[in-house]
């Protein structure tokens, strides 16, 4: 219990909006698409997004940048993705929160899409479209996104979660020793206890994890009910 944590993050170019570009503040993030990464086997692993970041600093490794405000940024996202984490107890208090090692873009392959998409990302910030907008970017820098070795630091400071967590108590069969419950979500060596949410998927989805977790709970709820 607590490997195989899994998550899907991100890393973005982050810019600041030239006055008086109205923006309705009930949206964060405006567009979304999904795309298969170049030389990738996993269809649509990654996702790009432009979204909006409020003066509440929501973006890990951008405090130090002179934000003065509401910024908005082009991120990319890797969907289907390899690097693991873990979570474990600091003691046995119950109100003591758990430490998460997320572990972001510490696979290969993960931080090489990110790599790819970071310079999706500036392409798209430096559009036609979307460049009238932009005032300044904030981060990374010009110099950072032509060196693959700044820009694997750069993502090293700032990957970012998408609050996607997923995987802690995985589902699996009885000869997998990592797998924490059964097909029907039952804990193993205990009576009576059933998990019933994101935690038990034993690989994340290419999608947001809402209605996925929706589903895990309807689902345990109906074999609970007809046993």
């Amino acid at each position: 219990m607590g490997e195989n944590l899994i998550d899907h993050f991100g890393v973005g170019v982050q810019a600041r909006p030239k006055p008086g570009i109205e923006h309705d503040a009930d949206v964060v993030t405006e567009i979304g698409l999904r795309y298969t990464a170049e030389g990738s086997d996993q269809f649509n692993d990654m996702q790009l997004a432009v979204s909006t970041v409020f003066d509440e600093d929501q973006v890990r490794g951008l405090t130090d940048s002179p934000r003065g405000g509401q910024t908005f940024g082009v991120g990319a996202i890797v969907q289907r993705t390899n690097s693991r984490g873990r979570l474990t107890l600091k003691s046995a208090e119950a109100n003591d929160q758990p430490h998460l090692d997320m572990q972001y873009a510490t696979d290969a392959e993960d931080m090489r899409r990110l790599i790819d998409g970071a310079r999706i990302c500036w392409g798209i910030i430096h559009s036609p479209e979307l460049e009238p907008f932009v005032e300044t970017i904030l981060a990374p820098s010009a110099e950072v996104i032509e060196s693959d070795e700044a820009l694997a630091d750069y993502i090293r400071a700032t990957a970012s979660t998408t609050w996607h967590v997923v995987g802690t108590c995985k589902m699996g069969s009885d000869d997998d020793a990592a797998a924490v419950v059964d097909q029907r979500g039952k804990v193993r060596g205990l009576e009576g206890l059933y998990v019933a949410d994101a935690s038990i998927m034993p690989e994340i989805v290419s999608c947001n994890t809402n209605f996925t977790s929706i589903m895990i709970g309807e689902r345990v709820g109906e074999w609970l009910s007809e046993s």
